[in-house]
């Protein structure tokens, strides 16, 4: 059985597991190592059996829990150059690091395409992997939609997609003026409306299933988000159930799985 699905989603932890039956991909690791291991365990998929670690950046919410599970478990973990140098501190993680080094990289049946995301992390990318016939792409913590990103994403079934706040609760929330300009920025975060739009984009391109992740804990609701692209989906006169399908990560649990 072939399926994606994340473990954790959203500003206190990122993770997520790609699997085609016989390789298991990890996919950032920013929860502890337990909730990691409890979260794999849930699709009868043993910890040890994970045949690489994937990881997007540097940032906390991705690798909190990446060195202790390097101490535990022997999967690779790869990176692009800018993240390994600061992967490299981490002195167990370090002796597992590998380099990403270009654009594309396969594991078993699974093939991992390498893109370049907008944001304030040195070296931070997506992926999209390719098994069993379709494409999944995994596109999050980026400002806007790159170049890279969109060549890369082009033509995927399942789009895997940060929307991470939505604007007015943004400006009218808490956060003090200088961190709302860096969630904003390009080099920032998606709101829901630039989420909207790009997923209204690969719509039109030919993808069907939309997973909206990374959402903001302070500056954004699951209720919102949803409604925010599936207005922007609806509003192309595409019908929810016919045309394509729209859920949301779980923050704190592994999410169902997405087969394919």
């Amino acid at each position: 059985m072939s399926f994606f699905a994340t473990l954790a989603s959203g500003s206190s932890g990122n993770a997520a597991l790609l699997s085609d039956g016989k390789t298991h991909i990890l996919i950032d690791a920013g929860v502890s190592c337990k909730r990691l291991c409890a979260a794999i365990r849930t699709y009868s998929i043993d910890p040890g059996e994970i045949s690489a670690v994937l990881v997007t950046h540097d940032h906390g919410d991705h690798i909190a829990g990446l060195d202790v599970f390097s101490k535990y478990y022997g999967a690779p973990v790869y990176a692009s150059r800018g993240a390994c140098r600061h992967l490299a501190l981490l002195p167990r993680a370090a002796k597992r690091l590998r380099l990403i080094d270009g654009s594309s990289i396969s594991f078993g049946g699974v093939n991992v395409t390498v893109f370049d995301t907008s944001h304030d992390a040195e070296g931070s990318v997506g992926f999209r992997f390719d098994a069993g016939g379709l494409a999944v792409g995994y596109f999050t913590d980026s400002g806007c939609v790159t170049a890279s990103a969109r060549r890369a994403l082009a033509g995927v079934d399942i789009l895997v997609i940060e929307s991470n706040y939505d604007r007015h609760m943004l400006v009218t929330g808490d956060y003090p003026y200088y961190l709302q300009r860096r969630i904003m920025s390009e080099t920032g975060h998606l709101s829901n409306d630039a989420c909207a739009e790009y997923c209204c984009e690969m719509l039109a391109g030919g993808a069907r299933r939309f997973l909206l992740a990374h959402l903001s804990e302070n500056n954004n609701t699951p209720n919102t988000a949803f409604s925010a692209v599936k207005s922007a989906l609806t509003g192309m006169g595409a019908a929810e159930g016919r045309d394509f399908t729209l859920s949301v990560a779980p923050r704190h649990e592994a999410g169902p799985p997405e087969l394919f």
